[in-house]
This record gives structure tokens, sequence and C-alpha cells, in this order.
């Protein structure tokens, strides 16, 4: 692989990826700039060069989470890197304690997580990882360029690791914000957002517990379209949804589900108990011909 490191930044770049300079800090690891608007707006090559003239960085990083399509799990421990290979997983960096492995970015959101499993840890959503550069504290080096036909599906990671990953149960507002994702598309991220606003105001959310979630909503469609969407976008959507009065919120249905006797016995969940059930009046009470309850394939019963 080429060993200049801005090459490898220039690549990562041209590949999609959300490139920031590194190599800061008192391990030697840390961003060199504030990089806040990078979780949500891709530098460009332009800005690289800038970069790479005024701070000349020790070390590049790539800003984990939807603006790079792509989470990591950093493992520097032998245990971490052993549970990764016997499913079959290859590293896309060497650091100097072990590898990291680059993920597609799922359809939901993935924090960042230390200790995820033993020796393990997620860079997700407004995270980064450094990924080429050496200096006296800390050693990357590319062993796999990030392309999209590199990266590993959650199904493809190991069942500890993936069971770890899955998505809990969506509160109310992930459900909206989720419902608005997949509405988003270029030319009505605007009008969606002002919807996402509208649906978390008619459902109970204050403004200020609203933000967050329309910056969620910001980061995760910044990129559609030919403008980046901004946060100032969303804020004023929101601002203009809770200016007026809230209408009827959604119906949520908590899962409880009433209890139903049929012949004496509670009618379970699962279709042949449901059917066992109702047959049993048949045997206990024989009709009239033609006097036809339910049919199951050719045969009736009462």
């Amino acid at each position: 692989m080429d060993n200049d490191i801005f090459d490898a930044a220039c690549r990562y770049c041209s590949l999609g990826r959300c490139v920031i300079p590194s190599g800061g800090g008192s391990d030697g690891k840390a961003a060199l700039i504030p990089w806040k608007t990078y979780q949500t707006t891709a530098a460009t090559e332009e800005q690289l060069q800038k970069w790479q003239q005024d701070l000349n960085p020790s070390i590049w990083a790539m800003v984990t989470g939807s603006v790079s399509q792509i989470f990591a799990v950093d493992c520097d421990s032998s245990e971490a890197n052993f549970l990764m290979a016997a499913a079959g997983i290859k590293p896309h960096v060497k650091t100097k304690k072990g590898y990291h492995y680059y993920c597609s970015y799922p359809t939901w959101p993935v924090a960042n997580s230390v200790r995820i499993l033993p020796g393990l840890d997620i860079p997700g959503q407004g995270g980064y990882v450094n990924f080429a550069g050496t200096n006296s504290k800390a050693q990357y080096e590319v062993l796999t360029w990030p392309t999209q036909e590199s990266l590993y599906l959650v199904e493809q990671l190991p069942i500890e690791l993936k069971k770890a990953l899955q998505p809990q149960s969506m509160t109310l507002s992930e459900r909206i914000l989720s419902h608005a994702l997949d509405r988003a598309q270029p030319g009505n991220r605007n009008e969606t957002g002002l919807w996402l606003a509208c649906q978390l105001r008619d459902n109970g959310i204050s403004e200020s517990g609203a933000q967050p979630i329309m910056r969620q909503y910001v980061s995760a469609i910044s990129s559609l379209g030919d403008e980046p969407y901004t946060e100032n976008e969303a804020f004023a959507s929101m601002h203009q949804a809770f200016s007026r009065p809230a209408r009827q919120g959604w119906h949520v249905i908590d899962g409880t589900l009433p209890e139903i006797i049929v012949a004496n016995r509670p009618l379970r969940e699962k279709s042949t108990d449901t059917m066992a059930a109702v047959e049993q009046v048949s045997i206990n009470a024989p009709s009239k011909a033609g006097n036809i309850l339910f049919r199951i394939g050719r045969r009736d019963s009462l």
C-alpha cells in the first residue's frame, strides 16, 4: 500500500469517507481541529489540502457514523481479534495494539460504545477512527481501502457482537424519526423536517426535547440533494411547528392483550390454540346440520 499518508487521506475522501486531521493530544490520537461540523458534513479534498498545508498532520482520521456510512470495530486484544478472525472478518487498518474493522452503517443508529465486548470498542455516530500515519505514541497502517464492497454487514459479524449491536425496541420519538427518514428524499428535506417537528409536537415532546431528534435527522439526511441540509434549516422548521397548537397524537398500543375465554379456557396467541379452543365447542355441543361457525380447508366446524 502507498505509504504516503496524505495520499491515503485523499483516497478515503474520494471513496466518500469524511476525513479530518489527527495526531494531537497527550495520547497522539486526538483530532487537530474542532470537528463537530464534520459529524454531519464531509470535508472536501480542497479542505484536506488546506489542512495538509497548515497543520501537516502526522495522522489522519475518518469520522464514523452516517456521514461516512461506516461504523468501526476497534479491537485491541488478541481475544477480540481472534473473535473477528473466527468469523472470517479481515481488518481494514492495523493499529499499534490491534486492528480496525469497517462495517456498513445500518438503518438504525449505532452509538459509540466502549468495551461493548472485552477488548472491543465501537466508534459509531459522532466518533472517529485514525487510519493512517505515525507519531511517537500511535501508529496506523491501511490494509484494505474502505470501498463499499470491502465493508462488512452487521449480519456477518460474530454472533455475540451482532446481538450487542441490534437495535432495542424503539421509543415513540424514535419511531417518528424512523418514519421521517423513510420519507426524506432529495427535494423534500425541509418539508419532511417540518413534518417530523409537527409529529414530535403533537405527541407531547417539548421543543427542547425535539432538538436532539432534529439533529439526528440532519445527520442522517444532510447529504441528500445537491446542497447540504443544515441544522439551522431543521431548527427553523422546528420553531415553525412549535409556534402552532398541537394536534391529536399517534395512538400507541402498549402491547397488553385482553384475556379472551373460549369454552372455559384462555385463548392463546398461537393460531393452533385458537382453532383447538373453538373446535372443543363442536365436540362438547354438536350442532344441527347447516350451523357452520368456521371452515378449515374443506372441513366445516361449529
